[in-house]
């Protein structure tokens, strides 16, 4: 179980989150995000927003990295978005394939290469970043994007015409003791080591009774304290859908998804993976 970061403090973690925002995306100090805490009837001294910048400060800051780097690389998976984002008009099937091949290249700079590439990507990609409490907003320069010939020509003055914007449903979720960013009923981060064994378990029973190192349930369940239901339901992730076991091993498995939720859906596991991406509110 990963421990809840929040559990010495009597603050919500609403508030504490609020707080750090406010100080990090404010020209303020840590006395002015007191007073504004004390006007919306926050009762907390400075030295404790201190406490909880220098704490969560990081582990926003790597959540919002997270968010923006899977939008964008969401956006490049999708030639077609980005042609109608930036408006292009009459391109050719060439342009087309070399524009799919740029937003490839850059996916691999963001995705599978070194920090230092990544960051660099990033900062040329990204002109700005907008957050508030319910909204996420990219703001990419559009010549980056797109292949030389079909950038918009040099002369081009238009600061609209510069840039894509991307909006996005910006939440905090809780994921079991967890607090998550959410872009979209999906918490983008670490994978949920949990998910990803109770998955591993319920492979390794399947693969254990079909060659007979178990013989039934009963035995599954005597060895590993559990009683005929639970391994049953266990048993059922075995013949999960692949797309689903990828969005968890990759974090990117819907909020809600817990180990508690996983095992209750399981008892009722369509055979049908499309079925499944529906119950578990995963794309198919």
């Amino acid at each position: 179980m990963i421990p809840n970061p929040f559990r010495y403090f009597k603050t919500s973690r609403e508030v504490i989150q609020l707080a750090v925002m406010m100080y990090v995306r404010f020209p303020l100090s840590l006395r002015n995000v007191e007073d504004l805490l004390h006007e919306r009837g926050v009762d907390v001294c400075h030295e404790s927003i201190r406490l909880w910048v220098d704490r969560f400060g990081p582990v926003f800051a790597k959540q919002i990295e997270e968010l923006v780097l899977n939008g964008i690389t969401d956006l490049l998976s999708d030639t077609l978005r980005i042609i109608e984002l930036a408006n292009l008009k009459d391109l050719t099937p060439n342009q087309v394939s070399n524009l799919g091949t740029h937003a490839a290249e850059l996916t691999t700079r963001l995705t599978d290469t070194g920090r230092e590439t990544q960051r660099a990507t990033l900062i040329d990609l990204v002109e700005r970043v907008c957050i508030n409490p319910t909204q996420l907003t990219l703001r990419l320069r559009r010549n980056q994007l797109l292949t030389t010939e079909t950038q918009a020509p040099p002369e081009t003055d238009n600061v609209v015409d510069a840039v894509i914007t991307l909006d996005y449903p910006l939440q905090l979720k809780r994921r079991g003791v967890e607090a998550k960013l959410v872009i979209g009923g999906q918490a983008l981060g670490e994978p949920d080591q949990e998910l990803i064994k109770l998955i591993a378990m319920g492979r390794e029973w399947y693969e254990g009774l079909k060659f007979g190192r178990y013989t039934s349930q009963l035995q599954i369940g005597a060895e590993h304290g559990l009683d005929k239901a639970d391994v049953s339901r266990i048993l059922n992730l075995a013949f999960m859908s692949p797309k689903i076991v990828s969005e968890i091993v990759a974090g990117r498995h819907p909020i809600e998804m817990t180990v508690k939720s996983l095992k209750a859906s399981a008892g009722k596991l369509p055979a049908c993976w499309n079925d499944q991406a529906i119950l578990f509110g995963v794309s198919a």
